[in-house]
């Protein structure tokens, strides 16, 4: 008789584990998870994605023209700051000016060909620019110097169209040190 019992509360057990597998795997049916997993109808995204079937990548909202005024020392100029994606990956970010310039003494100095990686916090919210270490040769007293400049920065999603930029720039052979900021939105 124990083995009866046996056998019945194994066959029962069995019997509820396979529809219980079923179960969920008929809420998953059909739905499809671009860059997630299904687990009871609904896609679980994977790191950097969102949406209902995980298709867009969280740091897309950064990925525009963003026009802003951006105030370095004692100008102010016009500049736009394109981010754009980099392949495939979902919290790094490449971004370059355009319009930036600012006075080194009387010497102006672009900083528009440059290409700047900015790496996304996990909010997906606010971004720290890698500093990049650029030479530049300026006319100074009638002959050319080579100049050393690290720039770095951050930024911040303070709207829903708009950022917080701030770069800051170290002239090495100076020990100089010079913050520029601003706002920017979408155009």
């Amino acid at each position: 008789m124990k083995k009866i019992l046996y056998l019945l509360s194994f066959i029962l057990f069995v019997s509820l584990i396979s529809n219980s597998c079923k179960d969920t795997i008929d809420e998953c049916e059909g739905v499809e998870c671009n860059n997630g997993d299904c687990l009871l109808g609904n896609c679980q995204c994977d790191y950097g994605w969102s949406g209902s079937d995980c298709s867009v990548k969280k740091s897309s909202f950064f990925y525009a023209d963003w026009v802003g005024e951006l105030k370095c020392l004692t100008n102010t100029d016009t500049v736009t700051m394109r981010i754009e994606e980099i392949g495939s990956s979902v919290d790094v970010l490449k971004m370059h000016t355009v319009g930036l310039v600012f006075n080194l003494g009387t010497i102006p100095v672009s900083f528009d060909n440059y290409t700047l990686n900015g790496v996304l916090d996990s909010t997906f919210e606010a971004f720290v620019i890698d500093t990049l270490n650029i030479k530049q040769i300026i006319p100074f007293n009638g002959n050319n110097i080579e100049v050393e400049i690290g720039v770095s920065g951050t930024g911040k999603k303070i709207e829903e169209d708009k950022l917080d930029i701030k770069l800051d720039f170290l002239i090495k052979q100076f020990n100089q040190s010079i913050s520029c900021t601003g706002v920017f939105a979408k155009p």
